[in-house]
């Protein structure tokens, strides 16, 4: 063992299995705290923090999933992911919402109408989208996750017992430690993570799609929740790491927002145009300058140039404001791999 870790490190608790319940109860009782807000949906925030909590929760149980039975584990997991995909959608129009509120302030008024009735449609669909949510976060709270969350919290009778009445709170008992076999096992897990980043990192290309874009994302995202893991414990060695990893999160997180409104504004002002002629005139007037975009879009009927000349000017602004996140990204994510990221993180846990 690393002699900077042995202060850090519990040597003499070898209880892997009662670790893990420890650190899986406590994420799971953080997620459950956010049901009840992503329900009310009186503010945006609850349905974002039960998808970084739900996340959290999965990383740790794939972690140490071999210590369970792997029906209950497998169980658990698709449960979540099922309320994740649909609270997914919900942030998409969320944020969607929060940037259009925001930009058609900056427009000039005669441009705002299109602006505003994108708008609006985007608040017509995520108020319908609530009652789905609100239907599927209430059967989440009922369902039968809560049963197989018992058997793996109880099971070899190892650890504190579960009950219901314990999914209080957000913090890691202040007494537990990182057992010896938690490091190796941990080690393991982000190891697989970095690799699975490794491959994904190897594939891009300065014209990277949106689809990869997601993948390197999720990479990312692994990533950081399974080293928040040990960095509980070994804050000081993985503060850097985290800072660096949420970064690029947040950057990606960006580009993934810009490049959803981007396909949905590509498919709306295409409906306003008869013939692909037309439309490839307006691509022009968003990738040149020096066409102005009311010129073009007055070539047709006096509807489409009122409905339609702002969401050409916000799409215009998308497209720019995603080519300079990325540029961001690329230029943070090419120190980070001059800085030999890989092997920094890979060697911090190592024996």
């Amino acid at each position: 063992m690393n002699d900077k870790l042995v202060l850090d490190v519990d040597t003499q608790n070898s209880n892997l299995v009662e670790f893990a319940k420890s650190i899986i109860l406590n994420r799971f009782t953080t997620m459950y705290s956010h049901i009840d807000g992503v329900i009310e949906n009186v503010e945006i925030e609850p349905i974002h923090q039960f998808r970084v909590a739900s996340r959290r929760f999965r990383a740790v149980l794939k972690v140490f999933s071999t210590l369970f039975p792997h029906r209950n584990t497998e169980n658990i997991i698709s449960e979540i992911e099922a309320i994740v995909a649909l609270a997914g959608k919900a942030r998409d129009l969320d944020v969607q919402v929060l940037f259009l509120e925001k930009y058609i302030l900056t427009i000039p008024p005669q441009e705002r109408k299109g602006v505003a009735l994108f708008l609006l449609k985007r608040r017509v669909l995520r108020e319908q989208l609530q009652a789905d949510i609100i239907d599927q976060f209430q059967s989440f709270k009922y369902s039968s996750v809560f049963d197989d969350f018992h058997i793996l919290i109880n099971s070899d009778n190892v650890g504190p017992d579960f009950s219901y009445s314990r999914i209080t709170g957000d913090k890691t008992p202040s007494d537990l430690k990182l057992p010896v076999q938690a490091v190796r096992v941990v080690h393991k897990a982000v190891s697989d993570c970095v690799r699975k980043l490794q491959i994904i990192s190897e594939r891009f290309s300065e014209t990277v799609d949106y689809k990869m874009i997601h993948k390197m994302r999720i990479a990312l995202k692994n990533l950081r929740y399974t080293i928040e893991i040990p960095a509980e414990f070994l804050r000081d060695k993985y503060s850097q790491h985290l800072i660096n990893i949420k970064y690029l999160q947040d950057c990606l997180g960006e580009i993934h927002d810009e490049d959803v409104q981007i396909r949905i504004l590509r498919k709306r002002i295409r409906l306003e145009f008869k013939t692909s002629d037309q439309f490839q005139l307006i691509e022009r007037a968003i990738k040149d300058d020096s066409i102005r975009v009311d010129m073009i879009a007055s070539f047709y009927t006096k509807a489409i140039h009122h409905d339609c000349c702002g969401l050409i000017h916000l799409l215009r602004d998308l497209i720019d404001i995603r080519y300079k996140n990325y540029k961001l990204f690329t230029q943070y994510w090419k120190k980070m791999l001059e800085d030999n990221f890989f092997h920094s993180i890979r060697t911090i846990l190592v024996n």
